[in-house]
């Protein structure tokens, strides 16, 4: 196939591009930043374009890599410029708010889902991971793509927003919560010179957070309905 990563430039659009120039797609990606935006472009041997519209047009895939506020406005652009057949998607880690979005499309000539792979940017490869699926319209591109997937060794899950959201308020939300939270407090105190093997695993989850991209994961914080009560819950269980 040939796919439009949107917002390719970004850590994990440029992970995909990669991945899927590898299992044999081309693969063009887009971005704000022409200086970045070819610079990863030529990292990961793919094309590059800073028009979305010409990108979205080219493609049979139309993958959208952006954060959440302006990820409904491009899944809308796909919908209404992208070629007949051709499967509209993102990567979102959030899913009820961008429910609306899908179910606006009007257009039957369309493939449609939201994925949501369960790793970030730092994982080597997708063995052993999940992939989860929110289907709106599958089809044949839907297909070849999941067959990447499981031919990388990621296990495909399907689900819908509600559910989606609410088992991420606990395996991203909580977690990333309880995570930040502890290294703020850590940061309050000062280092001893040796330390457990429990409080190395503690200090190891909190790198892993804190060294992502802020602005996504201030996202998942505060974009998750479910986020809040999950939160509420832990500071009540003290």
């Amino acid at each position: 196939m040939h796919i439009a990563i949107i917002g390719g430039s970004g850590r994990m659009g440029l992970w995909y591009a990669r991945a899927l120039r590898g299992a044999g797609h081309l693969v063009t990606i887009t971005g704000r930043n022409r200086q970045k935006l070819d610079h990863a472009a030529r990292s990961a041997g793919v094309q590059a374009t800073p028009d979305n519209e010409a990108a979205i047009r080219a493609a049979d895939a139309v993958i959208v890599s952006a954060h959440i506020e302006v990820t409904p406005s491009l899944i809308e652009l796909a919908a209404r410029v992208a070629p007949p057949g051709a499967l509209v998607a993102d990567l979102a880690s959030v899913k009820t708010v961008l429910a609306p979005a899908y179910e606006a499309v009007k257009r039957e000539d369309l493939e449609l889902a939201s994925l949501h792979p369960l790793h970030g940017p730092r994982m080597p490869s997708l063995a052993g991971v999940t992939v989860l699926t929110v289907p709106y319209r599958l089809g044949a591109r839907y297909d070849e793509l999941r067959r990447f997937f499981v031919a990388e060794g990621a296990n495909v899950l399907v689900t819908d927003p509600t559910q989606h959201d609410r088992d991420m308020a606990l395996l991203q939300g909580l977690t990333h919560f309880v995570a930040i939270t502890a290294g703020r407090t850590l940061a309050d105190f000062p280092r001893p010179g040796f330390e457990t093997p429990a409080h190395a695993l503690l200090r190891t989850a909190i790198a892993r957070i804190v060294l992502q991209d802020p602005a996504l994961y201030a996202a998942i914080q505060l974009e998750n309905p479910h986020n809040g009560p999950a939160r509420r819950a832990f500071v009540d269980a003290r």
